[in-house]
């Protein structure tokens, strides 16, 4: 997605629900799986508020939008945040008519967050993380994004140091 795609696409899930754009700024930041967003809790969210996310026994480190609109959402509550695949993919669909922005998939949001993380790789060591981080089996499926040119996204996104 392009920079103004996930702009527009963001504001039209802040208008169906704040639920729903904490919901797709964590699919995109924490690189997720429609499966794993289906089964995050708030008690998961609210543990890792420090700027740290473990899905599936691996740290995310999540950028400082994210983390406000978790600040803002968390809960006492420990039941699941997200109540299902359909109602998820149901909820994108809407964001993707309200936004107009056409022909994407909830797999696209995720690649969008790889993406964002591939232009900050510098160093081997960079590399492994960020495939630990995307859950890929080998480096190597990394390459396509370490050579794609997303222009303005990377600068509108800032990260905890």
């Amino acid at each position: 997605m392009s920079p103004i795609e996930v702009k527009q696409f963001l504001r039209a899930a802040k208008k169906i629900g704040e639920r729903w754009y904490l919901a797709f700024r964590l699919y995109m930041n924490a690189m997720l799986r429609a499966r794993e967003l289906t089964r995050l809790t708030e008690r998961d969210i609210a543990r890792h508020a420090d700027g740290i996310l473990a899905v599936d026994g691996v740290e995310v480190r999540l950028d400082c939008d994210t983390l406000q609109e978790i600040e803002r959402w968390r809960g006492a509550r420990t039941g699941r945040l997200f109540p299902g695949y359909y109602t998820v993919r149901k909820a994108f669909r809407k964001a993707i008519k309200l936004g107009n922005v056409y022909e994407y998939t909830m797999h696209a949001l995720r690649h969008t967050g790889i993406m964002i993380r591939a232009r900050e790789v510098r160093t081997p060591a960079d590399l492994e993380d960020l495939r630990k981080m995307a859950r890929f089996r080998r480096t190597c499926f990394l390459r396509p994004y370490l050579g794609a040119e997303e222009s303005k996204l990377i600068e509108r996104v800032k990260f905890v140091k």
